[in-house]
């Protein structure tokens, strides 16, 4: 099975860094949040290996979650709840905030620059 958002310009991806771990993990992987200036998205890889009938390995199936989907529903979440004080956040595994509706609440200034966040 082969999927394609768009163009790619290499075809080839048993050289890129998230295949070879997946590989190494043998099972479910989740990459790190990511900005892609390519297609301009903030997104996560998932990542799972991909086994035939014998349990002999097929391959990788890649697929890549854009968090705008994310973040609209954390908006209207926070818009919808009756309680004022309450604040949604998605947060990576170091606990640093990704996505806010309230842009100050973003608090590492590195990881607003890189995922490119105004």
């Amino acid at each position: 099975m082969v999927s394609s958002s768009g163009k790619t310009s290499d075809y080839w991806q048993a050289d890129e860094s998230w295949y070879q771990q997946a590989i190494e993990q043998k099972e479910f992987w989740l990459g790190p949040v990511e900005y892609d200036r390519s297609s301009k998205t903030i997104s996560i890889d998932i990542v799972i290996q991909l086994y035939d009938a014998q349990g002999k390995f097929a391959g990788i199936f890649k697929a890549v979650l854009n968090l705008k989907d994310i973040e609209k529903t954390i908006h209207e979440l926070q818009d919808r709840s009756p309680y004022i004080n309450r604040k949604m956040y998605l947060i990576d595994s170091k606990g640093n905030i990704i996505l806010s509706k309230i842009p100050q609440d973003i608090q590492e200034a590195s990881v607003q620059n890189d995922v490119g966040f105004d």
